[in-house]
């Protein structure tokens, strides 16, 4: 009897704990240019696309034309 209110509270505190483990990190503030980043990234994407669509290695030529388009091709 003792031996299953003791596993039963150690469940329940495992459950608890998982909750809070999992418990989601509050959203950050919106800056307001989250459409025109997004719509940003479409397009360069879009542009990729059309630039690669022929060639053998289509990953390095995909990283070769979004790391030219972004802000500091250095760091891609």
């Amino acid at each position: 009897m003792i031996r299953t209110r003791i596993l039963t509270t150690i469940g329940a505190a495992l459950l608890a704990g998982s909750f809070l483990a999992h418990a989601q990190a509050p959203a950050p503030k919106a800056d307001g240019k989250g459409g025109e980043h997004q719509h940003q990234m479409r397009e360069h994407m879009k542009g990729a696309h059309a630039a690669c669509k022929d060639k053998p290695d289509r990953r390095a030529c995909m990283s070769e034309q979004m790391c030219a388009k972004s802000e500091d091709p250095a760091k891609c």
